[in-house]
C-alpha cells in the first residue's frame, strides 16, 4: 500500500545561487560525518525546519552543539547551505528528504539530547488529519532516538495538534511531560502570532536511565 505523506513537495522554480548549492550538496554534502558528530556532547535534531530560521540560530548561538536538520524542501536546504557557508557554522548539517529514510540509514545508531519539531503541516480538517507528520507509530519512533534525558519539543500554532502529542507524551511510558526548552522565533510564528493564533508549545523528557 502506498505510504501516505504529511507533505506535498512544492519545490517550484530555484534561483542560480539556490541551484548551486544544492548541487555541491547533492556532491559532497548529503551525508553525515559521524567522526564529526562524535566530537559533540549535546546532538540535537530538527525535523522539518523550513528555511531554517530556528535551526541556524542554534547552531550560530551554541558553537558546543552539533545540530542535524530534516527538510524535504529544496528552497530550504538552499538557505540553511548557505547559511552554514557564510557564518562558517561546522556544527550544522542539513539532511535532504524525509527523515524516516535517515533513521533508518545515517541516523541509525545516532541519540540526541533534543529532538524538535515546529510546525509541521496541521491538515486542520478532519479528514486530512491521517497525514500529520506526528502519528502514535512516528513518534514511537521518534522517542527511541532520544538520549537518557533527551527531550523532544513540540510546537504549533494548532491546540488540538498540539494537545494530541501531548496525549502521546503523556501516555509513553518512558516520557514525563516537561517545560518546553527555548524556541527560536521563526518567520512563521511570527506570522502566526501577526494572525491572532495562539503557539502551543509541549514536551517530554525521556526518564529512561
Amino acid at each position: 500500500m502506498k505510504p501516505i505523506r504529511s507533505y506535498v513537495r512544492r519545490n517550484g522554480r530555484m534561483t542560480d545561487a539556490q541551484k548551486k548549492y544544492l548541487k555541491q550538496y547533492f556532491a559532497q554534502e548529503s551525508s553525515l560525518d559521524q567522526e564529526k558528530i562524535s566530537e559533540y556532547a549535546f546532538i540535537g535534531l530538527e525535523i522539518g525546519f523550513g528555511m531554517g530560521d530556528s535551526i541556524i540560530e542554534s547552531a550560530q548561538t551554541n558553537p558546543d552543539q552539533f545540530w542535524i536538520g530534516a527538510e524535504v524542501f529544496h528552497a530550504g536546504i538552499s538557505a540553511v547551505l548557505q547559511a552554514k557557508e557564510k557564518l562558517d557554522l561546522h556544527n550544522l548539517q542539513p539532511l535532504e528528504g524525509d527523515v524516516e529514510h535517515w533513521f533508518n540509514t545515517e541516523l541509525v545508531d545516532v541519540q540526541f539530547d533534543l529532538i524538535r519539531i515546529f510546525f509541521p503541516d496541521p491538515w486542520p480538517k478532519k479528514r486530512h488529519q491521517k497525514r500529520r507528520l506526528v502519528q502514535e507509530k512516528f513518534f514511537n519512533q521518534v522517542i527511541g532516538f532520544l538520549k537518557p534525558g533527551g527531550i523532544l519539543h513540540f510546537a504549533s500554532d494548532h491546540e488540538d495538534y498540539a494537545q494530541m502529542v501531548q496525549d502521546l507524551i503523556i501516555a509513553h511510558p518512558n516520557l514525563v511531560a516537561t517545560t518546553p526548552p527555548y524556541r527560536p522565533m521563526t518567520k512563521y510564528a511570527r506570522k502566526a502570532i501577526d494572525a491572532g493564533s495562539g503557539i502551543y508549545d509541549v514536551a517530554g523528557i525521556n526518564q529512561v536511565a
